[in-house]
């Protein structure tokens, strides 16, 4: 008895590994299903099924081809080449891709899709695939002869097995479907019209970790405030960062005022499951500055992500009724921006204990645009509303009419150069030389 329990457990092993093998060639790796869409729907479409180390993986078409409208399908019309010679040649083909994520590879077993063509659409189908995007080899044979309904054709699995090229494979694998023999340019082919639950484009496989080490993975970026940034705002930023093979060791947030140059660091603190937040916010920014950052991450392996580059741009506050600036410390919410000459620019100055906005050319031998813009004021729900304000000047060209003018605008996003919006004139009364008015 001894002697036969070894055997008996050595032959259930066998047994197990060879149905999770098999079981394992079935795992949908991608897969598109077109039930519900509608209108043309553009190049670049995401899977809809992606299993766990998988990209989203995105279907389009060639250039040959043009986008045609079709509700609970993905189609495109001007199929009508004699050839797949003339097919390959004239770009006619729809293209999708499927890619691991780092750290996992992909073996391929098969490719499964549903079709819907006119009665003038392409009568001929040859699917091709590509492990460089440019070299194409066959999958299976050409496709010569398929039903053609309204709900469309369900076609037989194309096998992938016995394809060396597509074992292990730790990069995007490229498919193209080509079509031709179209009796009519307006002739259309899609994937889809088979079903609401139904996958009208599938790949199927086996998917394992490489034996590299996955980076971290960094996603849902969030900042607070999440739009509309003001002078006055400092902003902190939060993400989600996992290790899927590992432990996280590192997060920062490195951030600046120019895309190509992130000299500044803050660290980001773990939270809460796998939520980091920066330990200290970005420090409030001038009006007008875009500040760039990155979420950079490091695993207990070395291995490191960075995530896209993201940006917020600073805007003046946007204020109510009433409205009072006294210019006591400093130019308060005003923006100011400089449209021609360098040297000089509005500015807070002091006379006497009083404090004001100044602008003063003095000097200069150029012309002098300069503006000072008030915060922004939603006046929809006012009427006969009132401004004023004192001024003073010295020095001034009364032959110059726009040397000192009031305007506003409704379309000015409060940053920027002032003549990308449309401003109209009030007129006030102008002070006299050396005197407040």
């Amino acid at each position: 008895m001894k002697n036969k329990l070894p055997l008996a457990i050595s032959f259930m092993m066998a047994f197990m590994m060879l149905f999770a093998a098999e079981g394992r060639g079935q795992d949908v790796l991608n897969a598109w299903n077109t039930h519900g869409l509608s209108g043309v729907t553009p190049d670049g479409w995401q899977a809809t099924t992606a299993i766990t180390g998988m990209q989203n993986g995105e279907l389009s078409r060639g250039i040959g081809l043009t986008a045609t409208s079709l509700a609970n399908g993905f189609a495109a019309s001007g199929w009508n080449y004699e050839s797949l010679e003339d097919a390959i040649d004239n770009n006619i083909y729809f293209e999708f891709f499927v890619s691991p994520q780092i750290g996992y590879q992909i073996s391929l077993s098969g490719v499964q899709f549903n079709t819907r063509r006119t009665s003038t659409g392409p009568k001929n189908l040859q699917l091709k695939y590509s492990i460089d995007g440019e070299n194409f080899f066959n999958a299976g044979e050409a496709i010569t002869e398929y039903n053609n309904t309204t709900d469309g054709f369900n076609h037989p699995e194309i096998s992938l097995l016995g394809i060396d090229a597509l074992e292990e494979v730790t990069d995007a694998i490229i498919f193209r479907l080509y079509g031709w023999g179209a009796e009519q340019p307006a002739g259309t082919l899609s994937f889809g019209r088979t079903g609401t639950g139904t996958n009208d484009l599938t790949i199927k496989g086996t998917i394992e970790l490489s034996g590299e080490n996955i980076p971290p993975v960094i996603s849902s970026i969030s900042q607070t405030p999440p739009s509309y940034v003001t002078f006055e705002n400092t902003v902190s930023v939060s993400a989600e960062v996992t290790d899927p093979d590992g432990t996280v060791e590192l997060v920062q947030l490195n951030w600046g005022t120019s895309a190509d140059q992130l000299n500044q660091s803050i660290n980001m603190e773990h939270t809460t499951g796998d939520n980091y937040t920066t330990a200290e916010d970005i420090p409030a920014q001038e009006a007008g500055t875009v500040v760039y950052y990155q979420i950079y991450a490091e695993d207990n392996d070395g291995g490191s992500s960075t995530s896209s580059l993201r940006s917020y741009k600073v805007y003046p506050f946007f204020s109510d009724l009433p409205y009072e600036e006294e210019f006591d410390n400093d130019l308060g919410g005003c923006y100011v921006y400089n449209v021609a000459g360098e040297n000089y620019k509005w500015q807070h100055s002091t006379f006497d204990g009083n404090g004001f906005a100044q602008m003063s050319g003095f000097g200069s031998d150029e012309l002098e645009e300069d503006w000072l813009i008030l915060p922004g004021i939603d006046l929809s729900n006012y009427e006969n509303v009132i401004l004023q304000f004192e001024s003073i000047y010295r020095f001034h060209n009364d032959e110059e009419p726009n040397s000192f003018q009031l305007l506003y605008s409704s379309d000015y996003e409060g940053t920027g150069d002032p003549s990308s919006a449309t401003w109209s004139e009030l007129i006030f009364n102008k002070p006299t030389e050396d005197a407040w008015t």
